[in-house]
């Protein structure tokens, strides 16, 4: 919640700014609020959440000036701030001693992503681009200050009463009540939940009916994919929380940590085989692993930013590329020879992956998160708020499609249409040919994860913490399932069963 009010804060104070011409930056807000461009990234993008009040306060400050706010209220920034990391409780203590015994926390179920674009970034967040019909599969709730709500989260009632008032004010009557009032569709319900003891942000993955995952808590993970029951004797312990997603292949789960190492682990009982240290905490950077080699991008400001391959038999490193930025980078993402990664300072960089020489980037004018590569193009959402298509060596996209808010989401290609999240939370399928805007379906929040697909449905995890399952053709709501406060994960969805990770500190298998 803290976090989604951040950014809500945020996406106000560039929308005011952008009107007389000038940028919102994480750099300029640092600057001007005292705290530093990584601590900023690091709440921005749900890496950690804010520990002091003031630190907290000189940031809302700024951004609530640049927003032109009259009034900035401590309380409720104080109470986000309370309920952002709920202490560990003993019942889930308890739960994680049951899931060992192979007891599920209920009733016995188991345990346990340098051309500038013409395009107007300034574009209002549900501008269509006028080449073709758009469906809309459900429009955003009303608008809501953001500086107005509490940390509470507000029961179906009261949040149909406030919408029933909300549709009245903005003249959309019995229209407007029957939009907001329609009623879910029933989920389809949790397989087995297993228990972490800090939240699971990685993207689980799944192996041969194992699903492997790493948690904050420190361990990396392996359990059965049909019980939820743990596979290994004990879970892997990293000396930093594993937020970066695991690569499985040739009986080998590739796994990194805040540490700074990358670790290689036996996928039948998680002894290690080898470790690499890095240099630097690898973060939200997941491993890539194509061939021989496993590629990792890391760095902070103490230590530079860098692309690394290393031998995936051995752990030795073959080469390493130090990137010329002191932003946090994203990926990598690697494909035909060549190794994209994302970056906070707008550019979407690129090396030779046989031997790290540094190819021409791609410059957006927000930060590029990381990339996804279909068919020789890379599809790369921007903080500029356009999902970008970019043929490599290029200077300019070969096109952008504006939807007007932070594009965090990695995107997802399949056949001739690509999926991807936007922060103004909706979920968007565009023709990968030109961007043509095929559909959008509304969620109830900041959807900054990649999107997952199976048998004609779209798998979303979403920042309010439900899992949504839409159809792919036309985008319609199927389902969706509560499964914590928020979803950094992305979902997997493997052999009827999607797998999520929470930040309620379980991973989920829900039956679809």
């Amino acid at each position: 919640m803290l976090v989604r009010e951040l950014i809500s804060l945020e996406a106000k104070a560039r929308e005011v700014r952008a009107r007389t011409g000038r940028r919102t930056t994480r750099a300029a807000l640092a600057k001007k609020s005292g705290v530093s461009e990584q601590t900023l990234s690091d709440w921005f993008n749900g890496r950690h959440h804010p520990r002091d009040l003031d630190q907290l306060m000189k940031v809302v400050r700024v951004l609530a000036g640049w927003a032109e706010h009259p009034a900035v209220p401590y309380q409720p920034w104080a109470r986000l701030l309370e309920t952002a990391s709920p202490p560990r409780t003993a019942a889930l203590a308890h739960a994680r001693e049951d899931a060992a015994q192979g007891h599920g926390p209920t009733g016995g179920h188991g345990g346990p992503t340098g051309g500038r674009s013409a395009v107007d970034t300034r574009a209002p967040a549900r501008q269509k681009d006028g080449s073709g019909p758009v469906l809309t599969v459900r429009d955003a709730d009303p608008p809501e200050d953001v500086l107005g709500r509490t940390a509470a989260r507000p029961t179906r009632r009261t949040f149909l009463a406030n919408a029933v008032t909300a549709t009245a004010a903005a003249g959309f009557g019995v229209a407007g009540w029957q939009l907001f009032g329609a009623p879910d569709l029933p989920p389809k319900g949790k397989r087995w939940a297993f228990p972490a003891d800090r939240p699971v942000s990685s993207n689980p993955a799944v192996a041969r009916g194992v699903v492997y995952f790493g948690s904050d808590d420190q361990h990396v993970y392996a359990v059965d994919a049909r019980t939820g029951k743990p596979v290994w004797p004990q879970p892997f312990p990293t000396g930093g929380s594993s937020r970066s997603s695991p690569a499985v292949a040739r009986g080998v789960v590739y796994a990194g940590s805040d540490d700074g190492k990358l670790y290689a682990l036996d996928v039948t009982d998680g002894r290690r085989r080898w470790e690499r240290p890095t240099g630097a905490p690898l973060g939200w950077s997941s491993p890539v692993l194509v061939g021989d080699s496993v590629y990792v991008g890391i760095g902070d400001e103490k230590n530079g930013r860098s692309l690394q391959r290393i031998d995936a038999a051995s752990g030795g490193l073959r080469w390493r590329r130090p990137l010329d930025t002191s932003a946090p980078i994203w990926g990598p993402a690697v494909a035909r020879g060549v190794v994209y990664a994302g970056c906070d300072d707008g550019h979407l960089y690129m090396v030779d992956a046989a031997d790290g020489r540094p190819l021409r980037p791609f410059r957006a004018e927000g930060a590029v998160w990381r990339p996804t590569v279909a068919d020789g193009t890379v599809y790369v959402g921007s903080d500029d708020g356009n999902l970008y298509a970019v043929n490599p060596g290029q200077p300019r996209a070969r096109w952008a499609h504006s939807i007007g808010a932070p594009v965090g989401s990695t995107p997802l290609v399949v056949g001739s249409t690509v999926y991807v999240g936007s922060d103004d939370g909706n979920v968007y399928a565009l023709a990968v040919t030109d961007g043509q805007e095929r559909w959008r379906a509304d969620t109830d929040g900041q959807v900054r994860t990649q999107p997952a697909a199976a048998e004609g449905t779209v798998y979303i995890s979403g920042v309010d913490g439900y899992l949504y399952a839409l159809r792919a053709r036309d985008g319609k709501r199927q389902w969706r399932e509560r499964l914590g406060n928020a979803l950094w994960s992305s979902p997997t969805a493997a052999d009827g069963s999607v797998y999520v990770g929470s930040d309620d500190n379980h991973l989920y298998a829900v039956t679809v």
